[in-house]
């Protein structure tokens, strides 16, 4: 099936026609098929999963890695008169009255999620599940996240299949549209096998290095003088828009904040960013950077991901990047309007050092392991436990990684995604509920795992009961519910059990180590960048 020439000149009537691969892409998923599709940044990847999201007429689920990424985008579709929405834009009770009014069967529309969201959000799930047939499409944007970051920072991406098996069933999901700038081949292998994706399904422009970025690095003596060298550029090009990558947030002297307070008294326009802000924080720096309000991002790396910030001149890595991959992702957001832009690594040797502890120091070793496992063990004779991630986990913490991998390897087994009591819901006015009903009176406390012992029913019925009685409308928030996982272990955490999980973590950590030599052995041999990300993504 070609492009509708109507569609796209109805919602885009700025794009005359699709370039590069984006009608094969598009082909491919309006048939059915899974697909893997690689092109450059800013050459035009949203307007694929935007396009077959319209033809196939259904909600399309848009895994997206940012805040602030997602909001742009549903902006851009809401523009053109697209239903579009990001659960994240939202907090609180507003969360869940929103989704419980989607119209899932009206008209195409877009559903912008993180994969923390889905990992936790029992609510969501319920919803999903109970219109999985008007859902035809699941994006995963920016699909190098589920092998760079899905291991070792945000784990929940590793577990989107896991996902989409639970609201779908495991031979019945929607077509998959995975889309990235870029993936060694070992990644590829990696997301293929994941999201089902045949080979023949990979779809790859021709035109993965961008001609009009000019890429230089550097190496310079110490950090006194990367420093002074940093400043020469941004004062050199104190009227265009650059993107610092600092990668670190608490250096007391290199870190975002730190360079950022720095620049600031010496009279440049400029702003932080990084985790340790709030969602609402990092989209007022987007805001800002789009609008020319400030003109420099002293940044971690997942700042500038998929951002439709097309002017960007220049991109200065002040701390190399851990792989040749991440490199090229994040140099990538300069020059997307296709004007001439530049790249700059200022290389020290000590930094090879610097990132190599920072890899280091995410990766659980075995004592780790043991800490995190005895910690979450359920306590008395429960042999069900609860745990809150969104307070229990941060982004770059450990205990968040452990638990993936306890997971995987079926130590724990996830019993339901809910909230520990029934309290936060209340009969909405003029209404009465059977499912509700039945739970009133029976604790005191309301709490979850109580009232399932009593009851000897299962924390999975309650919870459907519970979000079946607020989605009818019979229920109301009293308050918006914790997002809590009910587990319970499954395995016995012995010596084999650990064993395989640090050989797991060692694989992967051992990829990342390799990943980052590579990348030094180019800049230490004077390989051009160009030459190094050609072979590095096996082009």
């Amino acid at each position: 099936m070609s492009m509708n020439t109507d569609t796209l000149s109805k919602y885009f009537p700025e794009v005359s026609q699709l370039r590069d691969v984006q009608q094969p892409a598009l082909d491919n998923v309006v048939a059915n098929k899974n697909t893997l599709c690689l092109m450059s940044t800013g050459s035009g990847k949203s307007l694929i999963y935007q396009l077959a999201g319209l033809a196939k007429g259904k909600t399309t689920i848009v895994f997206s890695p940012l805040v602030a990424l997602m909001g742009q985008q549903v902006q851009t579709l809401n523009e053109k008169g697209i239903s579009a929405i990001s659960l994240s834009e939202y907090s609180g009770k507003d969360t869940y009255n929103k989704l419980r009014a989607m119209k899932f069967s009206e008209e195409p529309q877009f559903l912008f999620l993180t994969p923390e969201r889905v990992a936790f959000d029992g609510y969501i799930e319920y919803v999903l599940k109970q219109n999985k047939e008007k859902i035809g499409l699941v994006v995963v944007d920016e699909a190098h996240c589920v092998s760079q970051w899905g291991y070792t920072f945000r784990p929940s991406y590793a577990g989107v299949p896991n996902f989409l098996d639970r609201v779908f069933g495991s031979g019945s999901w929607p077509t998959i549209l995975a889309l990235t700038a870029t993936l060694n081949p070992k990644d590829q292998d990696e997301i293929t096998s994941l999201f089902r994706i045949a080979k023949s399904d990979i779809v790859i422009s021709n035109d993965l290095l961008r001609t009009n970025l000019d890429l230089k690095v550097e190496k310079l003596t110490d950090e006194t003088a990367k420093l002074v060298r940093l400043e020469e550029l941004l004062e050199q090009n104190k009227n265009e828009k650059i993107i610092v990558y600092v990668h670190r947030k608490t250096s007391s002297k290199y870190g975002t904040k730190a360079l950022d307070k720095s620049f600031r008294e010496k009279g440049y326009f400029c702003m932080p960013f990084d985790g340790d802000m709030t969602s609402a924080e990092r989209m007022s720096v987007v805001t800002a950077f789009k609008n020319g309000d400030i003109n420099i991002v002293f940044a971690t790396s997942a700042f500038g991901m998929g951002i439709d910030i097309k002017d960007i001149r220049i991109v200065i890595h002040y701390l190399m990047p851990e792989s040749i991959e991440q490199y090229y992702q994040e140099v990538g957001r300069a020059g997307r309007d296709g004007a001439q832009a530049y790249g700059y690594l200022l290389y020290t040797q000590k930094n090879a050092g610097i990132r190599k502890d920072l890899i280091n120091g995410s990766i659980p070793d075995e004592d780790n392991l043991v800490e995190t496992f005895d910690s979450r063990q359920p306590n008395g004779d429960n042999v069900i436990a609860r745990i809150n991630p969104w307070g229990d986990f941060s982004e770059e913490n450990l205990d968040a990684v452990i638990w993936s991998y306890f997971e995987r390897t079926g130590v724990i087994d996830i019993l339901a995604r809910g909230t520990d009591r029934t309290s936060y819901f209340k009969p909405a006015r003029g209404k009465t509920s059977a499912e509700f009903q039945k739970y009133e009176g029976v604790s005191r406390t309301g709490l979850i795992m109580g009232l399932s012992k009593k009851l000897n029913c299962s924390i999975t019925s309650i919870m459907n009961d519970l979000y079946s009685a607020y989605h009818k409308g019979d229920l109301s928030l009293e308050k918006t519910p914790e997002k809590d996982l009910f587990y319970s272990i499954s395995k016995v955490f012995d010596e084999n059990i650990k064993q395989q999980i640090l050989t797991m973590v060692k694989e992967r950590s051992d990829f990342r180590l390799n990943s980052l030599e590579q990348l030094v052995s180019f800049i230490e041999t004077d390989k051009s960048p160009q030459v190094a990300i050609k072979e590095s993504l096996g082009l």
